[in-house]
Formats: structure tokens, C-alpha cells, sequence
């Protein structure tokens, strides 16, 4: 089973990663699309971390398209957790996902032939937590934005949906979506997101 042929596509990029992929395929998407019970399309699959993304892409050949990459907030959750409870110090935390996001950013490269722009994906997440979780996740999410940042000179692409949206219009793109979970965008956010990756579109 060709799983990167079931991505929905933005464009003329396939949208892949964690449940934000899910979602802005889900409502910005065009073509075919797999559900299983809502948590995968494709290559976008919920809960995805950055190094289950990596196994997922190496299953699938070259392919003549760009990618859409929402991945990293699972993987600054696990970690911002760890680290809050001492499991691991907040500079290897950063550390293993700057490390990680190198290993995606060459794979995909090498993979899709076109455009690769990441969306940062942790948008939605300070209403919930302490200023602890802050603290330590804004880091993280540092990590993880600053690869794509730094390669865009490469093909690479990178939408700062955090700066786009603004804290003080969480109500308005958190929402209804299918639950209020603090996390996810709404219809309202993830056109927001499309306006910026295609303005004419």
C-alpha cells in the first residue's frame, strides 16, 4: 500500500506529519484521502512524533511533488514533560530535537523533489498549562522551528503560525472544531495557515 498516494495535497504538496496534518488536510485538502477513524490520512498520521515520521518517509520512493510538514508538537509535549520531571535536562531536550529535525529535514530532501515549507504547530497550547510548561516548551519549540529556519536557502520554507495567529486571538481560531482541547486549531486558524502558504489561492 502506496501510503504517501493517500496524502491530500495543498497544492502541489503532500500534507504529512501529526494530527495538524490530519487536520488541515482534512480541511484544506484536495483528492483522495484514507481515515481511520480520523487519525490517519497518508502520511499524516495523529500522535505522529518527528522520529515516526522519519520511518514513515523512508517507506516511500522519490517523488516529483513538495511536502507540507506539521510535526513537533508531540515531541515537545513527551519532552516538556521529562524535563519538568527531571527525566532529562532542558539542554539535551533541545539537543535531541534539533538532532532530530537534521535527520528529517535531509530524508525529506532527499524524498520530495519539490518545496518543503514546515508549519509550526504548537499554536494553541498556553491557555492549558503553567508558566513552567511555558517556560520550558518555548524552548523546545525553538528547537524544532530552528532548522527549517535556518535551511530556507535550500528549498525549505517555514510558516510561523504562532506569530500569525497571536495570543490574543486564541478564542477565535482555538474554537469548536470536533472538541476545545487547547491544542488544535479550528477551521478559522488552519485558513489562516493556508492563506499564508498560497495568498491567491
Amino acid at each position: 500500500m502506496d501510503l504517501l498516494s493517500q496524502c491530500r495535497c495543498f497544492g502541489d504538496l503532500a500534507i504529512i506529519g501529526s494530527s495538524h496534518a490530519v487536520r488541515f488536510g482534512t480541511t484544506h485538502g484536495m483528492g483522495g484521502m484514507l481515515t481511520e477513524q480520523g487519525r490517519r490520512a497518508g502520511l499524516a498520521v495523529s500522535g505522529q512524533t518527528i522520529a515516526g515520521l522519519i520511518q514513515e518517509v523512508r517507506t516511500v520512493g522519490k517523488r516529483p511533488c513538495g511536502a507540507l510538514v506539521f510535526i513537533g508538537a508531540n515531541d515537545v509535549k513527551n519532552l516538556a514533560c521529562a524535563v519538568l520531571k527531571g527525566d532529562i535536562n532542558l539542554e539535551k531536550a533541545q539537543d535531541t530535537l534539533r538532532a532530530a529535525m537534521r535527520n528529517l529535514v535531509r530524508l525529506l530532501t532527499r524524498t520530495f523533489s519539490g518545496k518543503i515549507v514546515f508549519c509550526e504547530t504548537i499554536s494553541c497550547r498556553w491557555k492549558r498549562f503553567d508558566e513552567d510548561w511555558h517556560r520550558v516548551s518555548a524552548k523546545l519549540e525553538y528547537a524544532v522551528c530552528r532548522v527549517p529556519r535556518q535551511r530556507e536557502h535550500v528549498g525549505l520554507a517555514f510558516v510561523p503560525v504562532n506569530h500569525l495567529l497571536n495570543r490574543e486571538h486564541y478564542e477565535k481560531f482555538i474554537g469548536p472544531y470536533q472538541r476545545r482541547d487547547y491544542i488544535h486549531l479550528n477551521h478559522a486558524g488552519y485558513a489562516v495557515v493556508a492563506q499564508q502558504l498560497f495568498p491567491h489561492k
